[in-house]
């Protein structure tokens, strides 16, 4: 067909065009229905982020764990998919693969992950919300797929009755777990001993933090040392502990007082070490008066010694609960994650890790009409390459939750203030133009910065849409002779 509205009428014509015309219609109609308007420009008021994997009732908490990684070359996060927990990866723009190998990681779906990435293995330990079990697997990748090694086909089980609990690696390969037992009221550590599976314990570093608010996690810092952060509201005190990596599994160091006071502690707090041997804890507190220190950050130096408090945010500024804290080396700046209760979003809060002192809250995760909770990163610090990256979930429906992320470059000039630099930015001028967009067409925009994605010539005849009568049909185009 050559598109010339004097031909005869044939089996294509006019028909046929009308079809075709109406689906490229609905094409052009459809994406962006799929990203609405208002989502298209980050910083802007409307949607921020894209959807991930619908996680049912739940699977981006709970408040200490960390649920994604960032390796060999991608972000990799473990989540639950309806009743099943499997392991994604990130591929890029706003694409993410379901990974049929491993395949499921846990089949509990009140089970939640706290993933640890140490070289070219990740050990995933699962806390399942109904038994308290903890499931400890590890997978190692084979240069395609995280798989199960030799004498890993099943994990180990801790049968601890636990509510969170966190895991970290020390210098001689040893594993801990941290985690609150016994009806959730003692902090309890674990410990494998002559190999990854075998486990002894417990170190029972509280004995009584009273149910309603003692939470812990445990961290690897310095080269040489592991260290537990809890929450005494007993006592009203946040306490941290280390072990060196020298010393026999049950030998610790004395406890330390890390802060204490009035309705200070409430059962959120969060780790992130610094490759220079410093350790970062968000908390929040039990206070509710307007004004007062809701979200605090406490920075332990290198030598030992604990900040005063440093506030993120207070009381009705806004309300705003599930704090976590992560680091940008490369910036030398820290990130602190909360959920905003007053607009059901998730914001963040940055300060000079040196400094510290956080600025206003930048909204990063939002969807009108959404409620969006228990956020969720890395217990790395970020880096160029990685980028930063988080995972919320979108609580509208308690039943039917569906997780979404959102990502930007840590490296360049952002000058749109879309979260993509000029390090990966074709327009950095244009919002709306950036590699997390979709690609509108015609409209004469690299929209999702990818030229391999058509924006005109659909069916790659040649054609232009101005001079292409269908332009869905590489055989109908001005070219060719119009078949009688």
């Amino acid at each position: 067909m050559n598109c010339a509205i004097t031909s005869p009428r044939s089996p294509h014509s006019p028909r046929s065009h009308r079809r075709s015309a109406l689906a490229l219609v609905a094409y052009v109609l459809f994406v962006p229905l799929l990203f609405p308007a208002e989502s298209r420009a980050q910083g802007q008021t409307g949607s921020l982020g894209y959807p991930l994997t619908y996680v049912g009732d739940g699977g981006t908490d709970t408040k200490p764990e960390s649920k994604c990684w960032f390796a060999e070359g991608s972000w990799w996060c473990v989540l639950l998919d309806g009743s099943d927990n499997y392991l994604y990866r990130y591929d890029g723009r706003t694409t993410w693969t379901k990974q049929v190998i491993p395949g499921i990681i846990d089949s509990f779906d009140s089970a939640r992950a706290d993933c640890l990435s140490v070289g070219d293995a990740v050990y995933v330990a699962m806390t399942r919300g109904v038994t308290g079990d903890v499931e400890v697997s590890k997978f190692v990748f084979d240069g395609t797929n995280y798989v199960r090694p030799p004498g890993w086909l099943d994990p180990v089980t801790l049968a601890i009755g636990a509510g969170t609990a966190t895991i970290a690696r020390d210098s001689t390969g040893r594993l801990w777990l941290s985690a609150d037992v016994d009806g959730t009221s003692q902090i309890a550590v674990y410990y494998t001993t002559t190999d990854e599976r075998t486990w002894a314990g417990p170190v029972i570093v509280e004995p009584d933090a009273t149910p309603d608010f003692s939470i812990s996690a445990v961290v690897e810092f310095g080269g040489d040392a592991i260290g537990v952060f809890w929450a005494n509201a007993v006592e009203n005190t946040f306490y941290f502990q280390v072990h060196r990596d020298s010393d026999p599994p049950t030998v610790w160091q004395a406890k330390e007082p890390v802060d204490s006071g009035l309705d200070l502690v409430d059962d959120h707090v969060h780790l992130q070490a610094a490759p220079d041997g410093r350790v970062f804890a968000v908390v929040k507190t039990n206070r509710d008066g307007t004004g007062e220190l809701n979200h605090i950050l406490y920075r332990r130096s290198a030598a030992g010694t604990w900040s005063a408090r440093v506030p993120v945010n207070r009381v009705g500024d806004p309300i705003a609960t599930r704090p976590i804290v992560n680091l940008d080396r490369a910036n030398n700046r820290v990130y602190v994650f909360y959920t905003n209760e007053d607009e059901g979003t998730i914001d963040y809060r940055t300060s000079d890790m040196d400094t510290l002192e956080f600025g206003e809250g930048t909204t990063f995760i939002a969807k009108p009409g959404a409620v969006f909770n228990d956020v969720s990163s890395t217990k790395q610090p970020y880096t160029p390459a990685s980028g930063l990256l988080v995972i919320a979930s979108d609580a509208t429906n308690e039943l039917a939750q569906t997780a979404y992320f959102n990502r930007k470059d840590l490296v360049g000039v952002d000058a749109d203030g879309d979260g993509w630099t000029s390090a990966t930015d074709c327009d950095d001028t244009n919002p709306l133009v950036n590699p997390g967009r979709p690609e509108i067409v015609y409209n004469g925009l690299d929209d999702d910065c990818d030229p391999s994605t058509a924006d005109d010539d659909l069916d790659r005849d040649g054609y232009p849409l101005a001079t292409d009568c269908d332009d869905l049909d590489r055989a109908v185009n001005p070219g060719p002779a119009e078949i009688p």
